[in-house]
């Protein structure tokens, strides 16, 4: 399964992914990090590998702006 990302949903204008890599840490809730993906693009799709269903954290850092969203996998 995958899991998609639409980094202009979670409150960021297209033009802040221009010129700036997006680094986006995905926390299960434990707070361990279970996975990092960095990008440059608008959309993104993450295997879900094995992370199992429950409740999870994503922060998103573009630039110097930061955002933290809870997610629940299925």
């Amino acid at each position: 399964a995958v899991l998609l990302l639409l980094l202009w949903n979670y409150q960021y204008p297209l033009s802040e992914l221009k010129n700036n890599t997006a680094t986006i840490n995905l926390y299960d809730a434990s707070a361990r990090l279970v996975k990092t993906v960095l990008t440059t693009e608008t959309t993104l799709s993450i295997d879900r590998g094995d992370l199992r269903s429950g409740i999870y954290f994503l922060k998103i850092l573009i630039g110097d702006k930061e955002l933290s969203k809870k997610i629940v996998l299925e």
